[in-house]
């Protein structure tokens, strides 16, 4: 019912090109890539429904970007501003015994004795990787009632090394879990989660000194960055959009607009030999298949 469509979108393919489909639908609906998205993952794309995986074929991103560069294009604000991408700054610790045994446990097993005659199961492998990355955030689910138990505290310690590097510039951490949003709270009583406007204006004006948001309901439509220019993952993310987006709403081509000729820094707070690792590694894994992508489709626009 109207004569054209465009789509825009900072992360055009955050788990990979299987993304793709459903976007350029709208544009072409279905020309390109198929009219259907069985069609489409039948044709470029091995899928095991057991692993819950889906994977390309080693050709499919080349003509996937063929077909969708007539109608696509691909900027980058690098060639437009000057300024440096955000700087990663990982965070290392190490479990301590208990919580090592705890973590191994419910790897190995799907179950750990939390202590206090605690116990705590998962009944999926899926589950297991959840309960794991709780653990490594220092606090897990153990009841339907979401009834939770801490095991132990290093990141919210490592959290307060961050505040002493940076001479206590504002910091703007990314939590998953709720009791993470709760020992956040007690550790550092004068943080404050972002919930309405007068949080953001706060923040903007400089009166926040810790602003505690989650991810995935703040990555899209807020001006963070006269609070600050450090972001912190308390807890890491498989979703590649969640995190890129989270560090836009204070990166660096708004610091530039607004006047802020500094660095960004982003602090990921990772227990070692745990999911944090794994999902932080994965996430840099499909920034590299998006840049590539967006490369690639530029490539076959000039062609």
């Amino acid at each position: 019912m109207v004569p054209r469509w465009v789509n825009l979108t900072g992360t055009p393919l955050p788990n990979g090109y299987i993304d793709l489909w459903g976007q350029n639908w709208f544009v072409d609906f279905g020309a390109a890539l198929g009219r259907t998205f069985g069609a489409y993952k039948k044709r470029w794309f091995t899928e095991d429904v057991y692993a819950k995986t889906i994977t390309p074929h080693p050709h499919s991103g080349e003509q996937i970007m063929q077909l969708m560069a007539p109608n696509t294009l691909s900027l980058r604000a690098g060639d437009w501003f000057d300024f440096e991408d955000p700087i990663p700054v990982p965070a290392y610790f190490d479990l301590n015994p208990k919580s090592r045994r705890i973590y191994d446990d419910m790897e190995a097993d799907m179950f750990a004795e939390l202590g206090n005659n605690i116990t705590v199961e998962a009944m999926a492998n899926s589950a297991a990787s959840i309960k794991c990355s709780q653990i490594a955030s220092g606090a897990v689910f153990h009841d339907d009632a979401g009834n939770w138990t801490e095991v132990h505290d290093s990141k919210l310690r490592v959290l307060k090394e961050i505040v002493e590097e940076t001479s206590g510039q504002p910091l703007m951490v990314g939590y998953y879990f709720k009791h993470d949003l709760i020992r956040l709270k007690r550790a550092f009583p004068h943080a404050r989660e972002l919930l309405t406007q007068q949080d953001e204006d706060d923040w903007n004006a400089g009166k926040i000194s810790m602003l505690l948001a989650h991810p995935a309901s703040m990555g899209h439509g807020l001006n963070l960055q006269d609070g600050g220019c450090i972001a912190v993952f308390f807890s890491q993310t498989w979703n590649l959009e969640h995190l890129q987006q989270f560090v836009e709403r204070i990166g660096p081509v708004r610091q530039i607009q607004s006047g802020h000729p500094r660095p960004v820094l982003v602090y990921y707070i990772m227990a070692r030999n745990t999911t944090d690792e794994i999902m932080f590694f994965r996430t840099i894994g499909k920034a590299e298949t998006q840049n590539a992508a967006r490369e690639l489709v530029n490539r076959r626009r000039a062609a």
